[in-house]
């Protein structure tokens, strides 16, 4: 955020505070810790990206920061990631978005590249080709284990 945006931030609360002062009413309060002023003096909050993800955990973003920027922060989502559904909570909130970032990748929709705000999490969820590969991958050990065994019961058969 450019420092001139928080030197206008701050001015509007000064100002809220001086007139609510000589009104007598409320103090309008900043967010305890949602956002802080990193050393090059730039507005950053913490959101928190779970799930299939490179890197998953807290990444600090720059105010204003999108959806797609804060996944690109985690290195990216990986080849299991269901783009389809990746849920979004806002702190505070018990309610659950669910956004489809493969619209995004198709059409570049802002719609669905929102802007985060402080304490966002972000899941991204495993696709359904994962368990199908796991399934088969399963299955591929114990065909290789069950035709090793025959392999090594007819050569034991020949021997006699």
């Amino acid at each position: 955020m450019p420092i001139s945006v928080m030197i206008k931030k701050l001015s509007t609360f000064i100002l809220m505070f001086c007139i609510s002062s000589i009104s007598g009413a409320s103090v309008p309060k900043l967010p305890s810790h949602d956002y802080i002023i990193d050393k090059d003096g730039n507005l950053v909050m913490w959101v928190y990206i779970w799930g299939e993800v490179e890197r998953p955990g807290g990444v600090q973003v720059f105010d204003s920061s999108t959806l797609i920027q804060a996944i690109s922060l985690t290195g990216g989502p990986t080849d299991n990631a269901d783009l389809q559904h990746v849920r979004l909570t806002r702190k505070n909130s018990s309610k659950e978005r669910i956004l489809d970032l493969e619209e995004y990748l198709k059409t570049g929709s802002d719609k669905v590249n929102i802007i985060l705000k402080p304490g966002d999490v972000i899941y991204i969820p495993k696709n359904k080709g994962y368990e199908w590969k796991r399934i088969i991958g399963y299955i591929a050990d114990v065909a290789t284990i069950v035709t090793l065994f025959l392999l090594i019961r007819d050569e034991a058969v020949k021997g006699q």
